[in-house]
């Protein structure tokens, strides 16, 4: 099953604000050679940030959750899930917003980060097919 991630207001402002820096420059400048070569030069950004925006998900198979998040990657097996609870942070991660999923692997001193729409039946499928939980929250 596939879940769209939930975006968090932080992302959606600097994308706002990332947009905005972009077009001024045009709209300000009287030369708008200038201003085009401001919003080339940012094309980059925010094509990243829409690629994010729009290409962030979590799908749970039978056997594995890949974690998706723009051009980011992440494969977890199920059986290597240790514990998986509700948090709240802001550290870079697969996650688009704050109210997030941490998630610890056996094995991995880092834990992974992701913020599905969501979250009560992701929580809840990811627990039926993982039989190996340290803890439940």
């Amino acid at each position: 099953m596939k879940f769209k991630s939930k975006i968090g207001w932080i992302f959606i402002t600097s994308l706002v604000i990332v947009i905005i820096t972009a077009i001024l420059p045009i709209i300000i400048l009287k030369d708008h050679v200038k201003g085009l070569i401001c919003l080339i030069v940012m094309l980059p950004v925010i094509s990243f940030m829409l690629w994010m925006l729009l290409g962030t998900s979590y799908t749970i198979l039978d056997k594995y959750v890949i974690c998706r998040n723009g051009p980011f990657r992440e494969t977890l097996e199920l059986n290597n899930i240790s514990s998986i609870e509700n948090c709240i942070n802001s550290r870079s991660s697969l996650a688009m917003s704050s109210n997030r999923i941490k998630i610890l692997q056996y094995g991995s001193a880092s834990p992974i980060y992701i913020s599905p729409k969501n979250k009560e039946v992701f929580l809840q499928m990811i627990k039926s097919k993982c039989h190996n939980l340290y803890k439940q929250n």
